[in-house]
């Protein structure tokens, strides 16, 4: 099959014309040369391929895909194999196992999946029982109705009362029917309203979603609920810093988390894409964006974002209806409704909280966060709170006191050098870049808002069509509230349009619109401009009544060039503005890509004027170009852009070079001095693209930035970057990977606080001699990081690198590979080689300095399968993020390994290794300790004919060091047996039993953690076992049992069960 795909710059998929692609049979190619995009994805038949070509080529698609009358139904053939382990039999049986497969298909759907419960004991008490749940179902139904639905949860907890988790709680429900004339979709589901650019609605829902169609009526129903809450907000960037740039709730609250993949995010009018190849990363969970080296932000940056965010207030039910008529070939009318409203079904009608809504006003409600109790760490001194957690004064009522974020806020949060969170008043003028916080939360009331609108237009001949949209928003601040002080608002659109006017090679057009816009309507999604306050010359857009006019005339010469010149009115409030805009684009020849754009707003405060103009010629493979802009707001800022460089672009090569300068000069009166503010900023750019298939494949963008200012602002100079390099021929012996980055972000400190959940069900125990948290499979305690709120300028650089050399691919040399691993995190004021090879425990310039590098020589000696593996680990880690002080973590360790083949069914392994370590703390020495020693094990391995895997470990080592005021040396002795019984061919038993005995030579009871292998002094015990067997071949059972006996845990047994099903 052959597709011709037109690749253009602005454009990142292009969808094939057939699906279910097969990967080896792609062949793509630009004029005659050989090319590959960024990615395929195979399954859907699109291509993936981003602002790699500066002017629109053709791109020929060579490939093969499977026919689409072949299998509808797609099932895991795994269900007619052998049993499990059954090449272990000596005579297996000689049976088709495939001879059945056809007859699971006879009622025409397909299902498949697994089904599992869990329980888990513990002498300790604690108990769990959990499950999952993974299904799908996929076929044809009768009247052509075509059936597809996944349905999964791989954690269901179990309630006490014996049900399972609510639809919207499980992880993935969809369900979707498919009909010429009607479709259906249920469960996790994104609904779309786009009947209008002042209609333009998405939401990630839960619920049923059904489109129809007859004749020429068509109309969609929905009935649904969510989480998520929709937002949009403004954001101004900060000069040089590319993130994380925090979202917020609509209370103002920054303690909510994103539906993934619901954001969309703009950065000066620019939609981006998310991906660290591309414009941002997002963290969901925190609700932060930053920015990549592709996007350099500035002081005036605007950033647009909407999202969809979970704050644990309200759930929203949504529930839309849209119905569509083609009355004649002149005359469409589409009209429909939506309504959100907050779920009240889990608020008691007998709290306070519940009662002072129905008696409250529209106002957000103020909960307090002090409740007194005794034992509480705050006493209350006037109308402050402070921290006495000592109860050092007794003569105050103790409160326990929750703090909630606020912008208005007067407490700091501090660390305490115990690692305990607390709240301290602020005095003096808020900070910049510090978070605030209240004693109090504020909470709105349960809402609603509803929104009707009706769109009619109507063909006066082939070329006038006029089209009028009514809209109304009703929306309720409090719908517990008796009180009716609904808000409500109107917005009036009519749109006339002459299109198409051809006279002579030119083609003509004009358009009129008038829209009206209530100062109570209140929009569902985004129906403005992402830069419109930006392009009328607006501070911000209040609660007021908009109307807007605009005419426009349109014109285009053969298809070479295009032109348009628009003229518009603003009244918002009592300000009038008037704007005048012209739009200029060469469309093809040498000049093809330059544009003017070019626009003027008029008010009585002055005249604001932006000018962005582009340059681009097309000579051969390369493209130079010249970039102007400017902007002009009046008795306020202006800045002038002016830059060029030159994209070359051939084969599957691409590089772009580029420089410009910015200079900037702000108005007296905002900066309080008489010569107001003035800077220059040089910028350049290097970005090299190599998509070759063998050999070097290269994707590096670096961008320098130096700004000064003429006053005593400080200066930037920075570098942003992103570097992927990576070298492999097929039967080559060399490979290569490097990818690394470098930004300048915010840096937020924090502190690590560790919350017990339970003996066997956390991830860190507490050292009580140490002070401390150690990682313990076996712990009681979890963590996670607390912010500071407090955030400082940083400069981060990360990345990993892996060196492969491997002498097998070359004819005549010994089977020896050399690899090495470097992964490496730095982050500080100031990058500076010294301080991160070598990082000082009292520097507290530094945020991180983590490196760690692993350097292996792999030899197999001849083809008994005898081999020698040697290795070296050296890391650091400097953690500087916590404010009561630095700790320094180093690591050396030496080691290797020698395997042999004594007969077929017999190996023996031997090992050691040498290891250093050293802890250092700046806040408290009693974390401070240095180990070193050593560890050697034998070992045998054997495999008999009674389907018995035996293996036998002696184990011996040493590690001498101090601690505190303390010096040990201990040693350990031990044995270790792991084995593994086949149960015919339906299951088999695995055992693992290790006794070790640990003596110290100082008679001192306890170790440092990371001495002996983290085990105890004296004797240890650990027995681990686990069972699986199959009943049949779609049913298995398995069970493990834990056994340790030490210093540390006596006698914890742990079960855990598992009973699971194969759809």
């Amino acid at each position: 099959m052959i597709d011709t795909l037109h690749l253009h710059k602005d454009h990142k998929q292009y969808p094939l014309t057939n699906n279910l692609i097969l990967p080896e049979s792609v062949d793509i190619s630009v004029i005659g040369d050989s090319l590959f995009p960024d990615s395929i994805d195979y399954i859907n038949g699109i291509i993936h391929w981003n602002n790699k070509h500066i002017n629109p080529v053709s791109a020929i698609v060579k490939y093969k895909a499977m026919a689409k009358d072949l299998p509808l139904k797609i099932g895991p053939l795994w269900k007619d194999l052998p049993d499990l382990d059954s090449f272990m039999k000596k005579n297996p049986a000689n049976e088709n196992y495939l001879k059945y497969k056809n007859s699971a298909y006879d009622d025409g759907l397909y299902t498949s999946g697994t089904f599992n419960r869990q329980i888990s004991l513990s002498t300790n008490g604690m108990s769990e029982f959990t499950g999952g749940l993974n299904l799908n179902i996929s076929g044809e139904l009768e009247n052509n109705i075509m059936l597809s639905a996944v349905l999964s949860d791989q954690d269901i907890i179990i309630k006490p009362e014996g049900n399972t988790r609510n639809l919207e709680d499980i992880e993935q429900v969809y369900i979707t029917m498919q009909h010429p004339n009607f479709s259906l979709d249920a469960g996790d589901i994104k609904y779309k309203n786009k009947s209008d650019k002042l209609i333009n609605i998405e939401r990630n829902v839960i619920g049923l979603n059904n489109n129809f169609k007859y004749k020429n009526f068509s109309g969609n129903a929905l009935i649904s609920t969510t989480r998520g809450k929709y937002m949009s907000l403004d954001l101004v960037g900060l000069d040089g810093v590319q993130g994380p740039y925090g979202l917020r709730s609509k209370e103002n609250s920054k303690d909510i988390s994103l539906i993934s993949g619901s954001e969309k995010v703009w950065l000066d009018g620019e939609k981006l894409v998310r991906g660290t190849n591309y414009d941002y990363v997002i963290d969901y969970s925190l609700a932060e964006i930053t920015f990549t080296a592709k996007h350099l932000i500035h002081f005036d940056s605007d950033i647009f974002v909407e999202y969809e965010y979970v704050d644990g207030l309200y759930n929203q039910k949504i529930i839309s209806g849209k119905y569509s008529s083609k009355v004649s070939d002149d005359i469409n009318i589409v009209s429909g409704f939506v309504r959100e409203k907050d779920n009240t079904n889990n608020l008691s009608s007998d709290s306070d909280f519940y009662q002072s809504i129905i008696n409250g006003d529209t106002k957000d409600l103020v909960i307090s966060g002090a409740i007194e109790d005794s034992t509480g760490d705050y006493y209350l001194e006037g109308e402050i709170y402070k921290y006495d957690p000592d109860h050092i004064l007794i003569a105050y009522k103790r409160y326990r006191v929750a703090f909630t974020y606020n912008l208005k806020g007067k407490y700091e949060k501090l660390i305490s050098v115990s690692g305990k969170v607390y709240y301290q008043y602020f005095e003096g003028d808020s900070p910049v870049n510090k978070d605030l916080y209240s004693p109090y939360q504020e909470i709105s009331a349960p809402r609603s808002k509803d929104l009707y609108y009706l769109k009619g237009s109507y063909n006066l001949g082939n070329k006038l069509s006029i089209s009028t949209l009514l809209s109304r928003s009703i929306n309720d601040k409090n719908i517990l509230s008796g009180a009716d002080k609904s808000s409500n608002g109107g917005m009036y659109e009519i749109t006339m349009i002459l299109d198409t006017i051809e006279v002579g090679r030119m083609t003509y057009s004009l358009s009129a619109e008038n829209l009206i816009r209530e100062k109570y309507y209140t929009s569902f999604g985004l129906d403005r401009n992402v830069q419109y306050k930006r392009y009328w010359d607006l501070d911000s857009i209040g609660m007021i009544d908009e109307q807007e006019s605009s005419v426009r005339f349109f014109m285009d010469f053969d298809n070479f060039s295009q032109s348009s010149i628009e003229y518009s009115g603003l009244n918002i409030g009592a300000l009038k503005k008037n704007k005048i805009k012209l739009d200029r684009k060469i469309k093809s020849g040498t000049l093809s890509g330059t544009n003017l754009h070019h626009q003027q707003v008029f008010s009585d405060i002055g005249t604001y004027k932006y000018t962005n103009a582009n340059i681009t010629s097309k000579l051969g493979y390369f493209n130079p170009y010249l970039r102007f802009r400017e902007e002009i707001k009046p008795k306020s800022l202006r800045y002038n852009i002016f830059g060029g460089g030159i994209n070359y672009q051939k084969k599957y090569r691409l590089i772009k070079v580029g420089i410009e300068s910015r200079k900037d000069e702000g108005n007296y009166m905002l900066y309080n001095n008489t010569d107001g503010q003035y800077s220059e900023d040089l910028i350049s750019s290097f970005e090299y693209i190599n998509q070759s298939r063998i050999g070097w494949r290269n994707n590096l963008i670096i961008k320098k930035r130096i700004k000064k200012y003429d006053n005593a602002m400080d200066d930037l100079d920075y570098v942003l970057g992103r570097i992927k390099l990576s070298y492999k021929r097929p039967n080559g012996p060399v490979y290569f990977e490097l990818n690394s980055s470098t930004e300048r972000t915010q840096n937020e400190n924090y502190s690590i606080v560790y919350d017990s959940v339970g003996l066997g069900l956390g991830e860190y125990r507490y050292d009580n001699d140490f002070k401390t948290f150690i990682k313990d499979p076996n712990g009681s305690y979890i963590s996670y990081s607390v912010p500071s709120g407090l955030r400082v300028d940083m400069i981060n650089v990360t990345g990993f690198q892996r060196i492969v050399y491997d002498l097998q691919k070359i004819k005549g040399y010994p089977p020896l590979k050399l690899k090495m691993d470097t992964n490496y995190d730095y982050s500080g004021t100031s990058f500076d080689l010294r301080r991160f090879t070598n990082p000082i425990i009292s520097d507290t310039s530094l945020y991180r300095s983590y490196l760690h590098n692993f350097i292996e020589i792999d030899w197999n000696l001849n083809r008994n399968m005898n081999r020698f593996r040697a290795y070296n680990i050296f890391s650091y880690d400097l953690h500087g993020y916590d404010p009561r002080g630095n700790e320094l973590l180093k690591h050396i360790e030496f080691g290797g390994d020698y395997y042999s083949s004594i007969n077929k069914n017999k190996n023996v392994k031997v090992a050691g290794f040498y290891h250093k370590k050293l802890i250092e703390s700046a806040f408290t020495d009693l974390r401070n300790r240095n180990i070193f020693g050593s560890w050697y094990e034998i070992g045998i391995y054997s495999k008999n004919r009674s389907n018995i895997d035996s293996e036998i470990t002696i184990k011996y080592g040493n590690d001498s060091g101090s601690f505190y005021f303390d010096d040990f040396k201990a040693t350990g002795l031990g044995i270790e047996y792991s084995g593994r019984v086949y149960i015919r061919q339906s299951g088999s038993i695995q055992t693992n039993i290790a006794w070790q005995k640990n003596k110290e030579k100082s008679d001192i009871t306890v170790l440092p953690p990371e001495a002996l292998n983290g085990l105890t002094i004296g004797e240890n015990i650990n027995i681990n076992s686990r069972a699986n067997y199959f009943l049949r071949k779609d049913i298995s059972l398995s069970l493990s049992i834990s056994y340790i006996n030490n210093y540390r845990y006596s006698n914890l047994i742990t079960v855990l069960g598992e009973f699971r099903a194969y759809l």
